[in-house]
């Protein structure tokens, strides 16, 4: 299931772009689901709850579509983005916001069905996401790029090799939605990603990042045994 959501302030677009969705859904037997956001505001204060984003330049209130990609970028979100434009001349610009494709208006049926089917490989073909949320904000976050995450009172911090990230989903709920056989409990206030495991003794594990940490008594079997078929591929 591919997750769209479309940032366009003229309600007439909603409608032509469900239709051409609904024809891409039958020719390439693929399922959607469509978020819809008339406003720069409602889209920056919603979850990053899509796969592909389709988002006009020209927004409410004069906003700039552009600067409001930069401003997602900033806060973390990887979704696919494909802007939907009168304005062409401005294309180069778009791309520092991480843009995959640009449509035209009125769209083009050929044009939007190659932009969709180019945006679900490419998604396909990047690295596995989880996000992780605080309240009313949401990271998306490369789950090889997660080192650990530790859980200390009620909440807990997600350690990246790029930034760390705070959450109160449990370590128990992590787990569920991550890769099976690649995460481990060493002891029960920390989850830590094999791929980032630098250096074992009997005692303890040294992660990419120099954190240390001590298995609780008897671990150290167990955790050689997962961590040795993790290595050889052989995922329970």
């Amino acid at each position: 299931m591919i997750k769209i959501a479309i940032c366009d302030d003229e309600p007439a677009f909603e409608k032509a772009f469900k239709e051409l969705l609904t024809v891409a859904s039958i020719k390439h037997n693929e399922e959607y689901t469509l978020s819809y956001y008339p406003t720069s505001t409602a889209l920056i204060e919603a979850p990053f709850d899509y796969d592909i984003l389709f988002l006009d330049i020209n927004l409410e209130e004069g906003k700039d579509g552009i600067a409001i990609g930069k401003q997602l970028r900033g806060k973390g979100n990887t979704a696919v983005f494909i802007l939907v434009t009168s304005l062409m001349n401005r294309y180069r610009e778009g791309y520092k916001a991480g843009v995959l494709r640009y449509l035209e208006k009125p769209i083009n049926p050929e044009e939007f069905e190659e932009a969709l089917i180019s945006a679900v490989k490419w998604i396909r073909h990047s690295p596995q996401k989880i996000d992780v949320k605080f309240k009313t904000h949401c990271n998306i976050v490369n789950i090889e790029d997660i080192i650990y995450i530790e859980s200390y009172g009620r909440k807990r911090y997600v350690y990246t090799t790029v930034a760390q990230y705070l959450t109160l989903e449990t370590l128990d709920s992590f787990y569920n939605r991550l890769p099976v056989g690649q995460f481990y409990y060493p002891q029960k206030c920390y989850l830590i990603n094999f791929t980032h495991v630098a250096a074992t003794t009997k005692t303890e594990l040294k992660l990419s990042n120099g954190k240390t940490i001590a298995f609780i008594k008897g671990k150290y079997q167990d955790f050689n045994k997962s961590f040795m078929k993790f290595l050889e591929g052989k995922r329970p």
